[in-house]
């Protein structure tokens, strides 16, 4: 373990050991005193349920980062924008600094809490996501082509010119945002 790590249990874990006691030179001494090792799986479970700020989480990652075993850190949660967590990396965007997330998330995408974000969330699945990059997005194009439909189109439509404002697009370089329902002067 290292000093970080168990900085960002100690109040999850009662009792828990300094770092330096963690090294295969007190190994057999502490199994001898019944003392329980957490692995990387043993410390994604104790923390699924943590309710925590998305800076606690950035440090928990941060000590996670250099884990081999990427398997059980497959399920580490990630605190999102929009104030959910989930389980996993798979499916999140990782907010560049020009992705008004606020739109994204209205449009039903997953974007990570941006102090969450690590480079390990990277490597366990999620997607670096722009504004440019998020309305090339099939659920983003989905929206735009439903939006005639849908019971409210202007939270809709108010997303879209948000990223399309962020992502600095010129008339024509995406053409399927043409189908974006607008509002009317009529409020139509």
């Amino acid at each position: 373990a290292s000093e970080e790590l168990v900085a960002a249990l100690a109040d999850l874990v009662p009792g828990l050991l300094p770092a330096s006691w963690s090294g295969r030179g007190a190994a057999a001494a502490l199994t001898a005193l019944g003392v329980r090792r957490l692995g990387t799986a043993d410390v994604v479970e104790l923390v699924s349920g943590a309710d925590r700020p998305p800076a606690w989480w950035r440090a928990l990652y941060d000590a996670l980062a250099d884990r081999p075993d990427r398997e059980a850190l497959a399920a580490l949660p990630v605190p999102l924008a929009d104030g959910r967590t989930v389980t996993g990396a798979r499916g999140v965007l990782l907010p560049d600094k020009d992705l008004p997330a606020d739109a994204a998330t209205a449009l039903g995408l997953r974007i990570a809490h941006p102090e969450a974000t690590h480079p390990l969330l990277e490597r366990l699945g999620a997607t670096p996501a722009t504004a440019r990059g998020v309305l090339a997005d099939d659920r983003v194009l989905a929206a735009v082509a439903e939006s005639y439909d849908a019971e409210d189109p202007e939270p809709i439509a108010e997303a879209v010119l948000a990223l399309v404002a962020a992502a600095g697009l010129q008339p024509g370089e995406v053409p399927e945002l043409a189908e974006l329902a607008l509002p009317a002067e009529e409020a139509d």
